[in-house]
């Protein structure tokens, strides 16, 4: 399993992105990365896909600097993740 998580920042997104509305931005994101087979996870910009091998994550994220312009100049942060296991923690928070 694979994710991307990315962080953008919303100062240089403003300028850049041609909508005034910057969840625009996020949806056309979301688009294009559930297109290459992710789902988005808890609404964060955290995108898993348990099909997914590293090739595309490279691809999706190629596509996203492609189609979207505006995407790498506002970028802050763009990981590529292996997940081995996921586990969910919230039992041990009861």
């Amino acid at each position: 399993m694979y994710a991307i998580v990315f962080d953008l920042d919303a100062t240089i997104l403003e300028r850049r992105y041609p909508s005034p509305s910057l969840r625009d931005a996020y949806r056309e994101v979301s688009d294009i990365l559930r297109h290459h087979g992710f789902a988005q996870r808890d609404g964060a910009s955290l995108y898993v896909s348990e099909a997914a091998k590293a090739v595309d994550c490279v691809l999706a994220v190629q596509d996203l600097s492609r189609l979207c312009a505006w995407f790498a100049p506002s970028l802050l942060d763009i990981r590529m993740l292996r997940i081995d296991e996921e586990s969910d923690l919230s039992a041990a928070l009861r």
